[in-house]
């Protein structure tokens, strides 16, 4: 067809010349878009209509210009999260914000144990056990998960599972009694504090024990002072003897049965000295160097005086103990795990670390025997049945025959009474403990260590520049 112009108004003319020009422009001019803003977790990778845009930085949303006006499809996605989808219209010229929250893979754990028992995942209180022992998880996040269960009067267990996502995982993770010692018949005794005993003049004391036969106390001090290890009488407080002018600090100090010598650990700069000496004297009978090792413990020395077991770390935290020959003062032999003490017939020698290892007292050959709790340090009662197990602020009693917990106690120093009847403790401040039920006596305030007499009839406590001395009080009929 054919159209003349000449029969065209100049108005329609006009807008027909128009046409093809406002199409240029079209063409030359941007496209009005609009933006998103997707606010989500960091590391988060997302896309726009399958096309990847970008991963959200640190600051939690990730800003996308220039999207054209319309329907689009939005994914956010992160390793271990479920994937973040949903649908958008996108309005030229406006801005569109969305959220993207990212869910782990879940799933449930479905738990019976002992009824009333506090269970924990990964370090965190999950709830308690109820009347019937179930306890239902929900929202667990899958893969492997540690669980912690416990109650008083009951070992306690520790676990690791596997939780599958959108799956409910049915387990039985029982729990054994645990022993308790026999309880000694009457009541138990207290103690009152008859006097004071001092003569330091610097720092507190670091260290205090009893004579064998009960009629001295011997504290050493934490450094600083003259004359650094002290003896007095406990019944008079008079001072005996004093030791060492030469301001070391005494970490630790322990005497035989029949008080032929004495042994204490020095530390003095970057020396450590094992020092042997005759406490009714004050001479000194042997003097070791132990280097730069950082030695940490005299623990126990066999009935007969043979043997004197000696901690310490080393590099790899492990420790190791070593047993000393005391005719010669050269080690019996050494066992690759640290915070050692023999027993009371020093038959055996257990040690700390992961687990609780036994070794021949005298040959200090590994025993097939182990107890499965972790300590730093460990500790025979009396009569050898129990043992006190020292860890992060915690200590554990266990039954060396059965390898049974029994009670725990928050508590750092700790001296079991001669009857086994009393446990003293050093946390926040001293307390002693019926053992057999492992509830409080009495309380004898902050102190810096502690030491109980052979016989029961005296408690020291030391402090600053001093030692507290308390006395059982007579039995009332």
């Amino acid at each position: 067809m054919v159209i003349c112009l000449s029969r065209i108004s100049a108005p329609i003319a006009g807008l027909l010349f128009l046409v093809p020009a406002l199409t240029l422009w079209a063409q030359i001019l941007p496209q009005v878009t609009a933006r998103i803003i997707i606010e989500g977790s960091k590391g988060a990778e997302v896309y726009l209509d399958e096309e990847r845009l970008g991963v959200i930085p640190g600051a939690g949303s990730l800003v996308v210009p220039n999207v054209p006006p319309g329907p689009h499809r939005l994914k956010v996605t992160l390793e271990g999260k479920r994937d973040f989808e949903q649908r958008l219209v996108a309005a030229a010229g406006e801005v569109t914000r969305i959220r993207a929250p990212l869910t782990d893979y879940v799933g449930t754990l479905e738990l019976y144990t002992a009824q009333g028992a506090t269970v924990e995942v990964d370090g965190r209180k999950a709830g308690t056990a109820d009347d019937t022992g179930r306890m239902l998880i929900r929202d667990l996040k899958a893969g492997r998960r540690n669980l912690h269960i416990f109650r008083e009067g009951y070992n306690e267990r520790t676990e690791q599972v596997q939780i599958s996502s959108d799956a409910t995982l049915t387990i039985t993770l029982e729990l054994d009694a645990a022993v308790r010692p026999v309880a000694a018949p009457g009541t138990p005794p207290t103690f009152v504090q008859v006097r004071t005993v001092a003569g330091f003049h610097y720092n507190r004391v670091r260290s205090v024990v009893f004579s064998p036969d009960n009629k001295w106390v011997i504290a050493g001090n934490a450094g600083g002072d003259s004359y650094v290890i002290r003896i007095w009488e406990a019944s008079t407080g008079r001072e005996v003897r004093a030791l060492y002018d030469d301001g070391s600090t005494v970490v630790y100090i322990l005497c035989t049965r029949d008080l032929a010598w004495c042994a204490s650990q020095h530390v003095q700069g970057a020396e450590r000295t094992l020092r042997v000496w005759d406490p009714r004297t004050g001479r000194e009978l042997r003097r070791i160097d132990e280097g730069d090792e950082d030695y940490f413990g005299l623990t126990s020395i066999s009935p007969d005086g043979t043997r004197l077991v000696v901690n310490r770390r080393t590099n790899s935290d492990v420790g190791e103990t070593t047993v000393l020959d005391t005719s010669t003062w050269r080690p019996l032999f050494k066992v690759s795990q640290g915070g050692g003490a023999l027993s009371p017939d020093a038959g055996l020698l257990a040690t700390g670390g992961a687990v609780i290892q036994f070794w021949d007292g005298l040959t200090g050959k590994k025993l097939p025997r182990s107890i499965k709790g972790r300590g730093d340090s460990v500790d025979f009662s009396p009569d050898g049945r129990w043992l006190a197990v020292l860890s992060k602020g915690q200590l554990q009693i266990w039954e060396v025959s059965t390898g049974r917990l029994g009670p725990r106690y928050e508590a750092g120093d700790h001296v079991f009474s001669s009857d086994g009847r009393l446990l003293v403790t050093n946390s926040s401040e001293v307390t002693i403990w019926d053992f057999a039920s492992a509830k409080p006596i009495q309380k004898l305030g902050e102190g810096s260590a502690i030491a109980v007499s052979p016989n029961g009839d005296w408690i020291a406590v030391g402090g600053d520049l001093s030692v507290r001395l308390w006395q059982r009080r007579p039995a009332t009929r």
